[in-house]
């Protein structure tokens, strides 16, 4: 028998079969540490192994259409939150037209009891999800009421999502709607997000800025800016910064998210000018702002731009980056190692302790 077939027989098997996978998977790894590492060198050597081991479990996950009866659970949940952990606070939900396509939106308040709700602070809140999914009462919303709510008045609207067929801009003009609903009933405004959120916060806040709605901080964590394909693989629309050095292997979830998902094929250039894009505005006049995102995020290189650009065009800008991935900022942003950070923002917001500047450098 000549060697070859000898080295064949061996590999055929069976016991060679998932050795042979393992030895793939440990490959796929070793290729995705180095590109990280070549695209990514503002973090360091674990951040980048961490990154590279995560990744392929980020992309897992069946995506599918949301029934608003898979939806519903969230509102008896919230109820029986308010009901047993927050019996001091009232709470109520309001159907708001949206003048864009003359439909209405749910949107949720929560306030603390006995007091004229239009003498407190207000902070909106824009769920997570990439606008394709989520649900404005999600535990990120609730830990944020629990922890701050007894100090302002907290308002979340229920946006509509892609995977559910409402692509850009229905979303931003759902959170729009709220802010132009609620403003007037608050002296001071502030926005923030999660994620997607994030990314609703930024865009929201120059709207409102051109509108002349006053708004007094917003707090985008996570929050994607760069809605483009990565240099890496070609891009379509011009940037120096790759989709997320921090992940650059993620520009396939950016590009499902953002062309094939929350921006139509046919308005993916025509609606990028002053419109998705985020790149393509002027940020002259936006209020007082935090941006957060993990040091490792998907997000970061791009959060680092947006600082940058801000700098530049004069807004009051802070940058935070913790040591953290993109869902680990988004699971425990009000709790855990994050909480001291998000106290020195929102509580200073509500006049309850010092100004963030004492935070600075310690996260």
């Amino acid at each position: 028998m000549e060697c070859w077939q000898i080295v064949l027989l061996v590999l055929c098997c069976p016991i060679w079969a998932p050795i042979a996978i393992v030895l793939v998977l440990i490959l796929l790894i070793v290729v995705l540490f180095i590109l990280l590492c070549r695209y990514n060198c503002h973090i360091d050597f674990k951040d980048n192994l961490i990154c590279s081991l995560l990744w392929p479990l980020m992309c897992l996950g069946p995506e599918k259409t949301l029934k608003e009866s898979e939806r519903a659970p969230a509102v008896p949940g919230f109820e029986k939150f308010m009901a047993e952990e927050m019996p001091d606070l009232d709470y109520g939900c309001k159907d708001v037209k949206v003048a864009y396509d003359d439909t209405e939106v749910p949107v949720w308040s929560t306030r603390p009891k006995g007091v004229d709700p239009k003498t407190l602070p207000m902070i909106m809140y824009f769920h997570g999800g990439g606008m394709k999914q989520g649900h404005a009462l999600d535990a990120s919303y609730k830990e944020f009421v629990k922890c701050y709510g007894h100090a302002c008045v907290t308002v979340t609207p229920d946006y509509r999502l892609s995977l559910d067929g409402h692509q850009y801009p229905k979303a931003v003009e759902d959170c729009m709607a709220a802010i132009r609903e609620y403003a007037p009933d608050t002296p001071h405004l502030m926005l923030t997000g999660i994620s997607a959120g994030g990314y609703l916060t930024l865009i929201t806040a120059l709207r409102c800025r051109d509108e002349g709605i006053p708004v007094a901080h917003m707090v985008p964590a996570s929050s994607g800016q760069h809605i483009g394909h990565d240099p890496m693989t070609g891009a379509d629309k011009g940037s120096n910064c790759l989709c997320g050095k921090a992940n650059a292997c993620s520009v396939s979830f950016y590009v499902h998210c953002w062309k094939e998902l929350f921006v139509a094929e046919e308005d993916w250039v025509s609606k990028a000018d002053k419109g998705h894009d985020l790149r393509t505005w002027d940020y002259t006049g936006l209020p007082k702002c935090d941006l957060i995102a993990g040091s490792f995020c998907v997000t970061a290189a791009e959060n680092e731009e947006m600082y940058a650009k801000m700098q530049k065009e004069g807004v009051d800008v802070r940058l935070h980056l913790p040591r953290a991935t993109h869902a680990y900022v988004d699971g425990i942003l009000f709790e855990g190692e994050l909480r001291p950070l998000m106290d020195s923002i929102f509580l200073a917001y509500t006049n309850k302790t010092a100004d963030v500047d004492d935070m600075v450098g310690k996260i």
